[in-house]
C-alpha cells in the first residue's frame, strides 16, 4: 500500500502578491508544507493546501487543509556558567569521625 497522496500546496512566495499553487507526493499536509518550504524557501505565507480524490479520471472529490505559519524561530546563545567556590564551604562540613 503506498502511502504517499499528492497534495496541492497553496502559497505566496516573497514579494510577489499572487499565489502559487504546487503539488507535491506527501504522507500528509504537514508533509506536503515541509517538501515545500524545502523548494521553495521564500515561502512567505502557506494559504492552503487540498486533496483531491478521482476516479475513472473524474474528481469525485476533495479535502482542504488550512494554512500553517512560516514563523521562523532564531536560537538564542546559551548563557556561560561560571563555577562559584566558596571558601568557607570546607568549614561548614566539618571534622565529622566515623566511630
Amino acid at each position: 500500500m503506498n502511502a504517499f497522496q499528492s497534495y496541492a500546496v497553496q502559497f505566496v512566495a516573497g514579494n510577489d502578491p499572487k499565489p502559487r499553487t504546487q503539488n507535491f507526493r506527501a504522507a500528509s499536509p504537514a508533509h506536503a508544507y515541509q517538501k515545500c518550504l524545502q523548494k521553495n524557501p521564500d515561502v512567505a505565507k502557506f494559504l492552503g493546501a487540498f486533496l483531491e480524490g478521482k476516479m475513472a479520471g473524474g474528481n469525485f472529490g476533495s479535502i482542504s487543509y488550512p494554512g500553517v505559519s512560516t514563523a521562523r524561530v532564531e536560537a538564542e546563545p546559551v548563557p556561560e556558567t561560571k563555577e562559584t567556590t566558596f571558601p568557607f564551604w570546607d568549614s561548614c562540613l566539618g571534622q565529622r569521625r566515623l566511630p
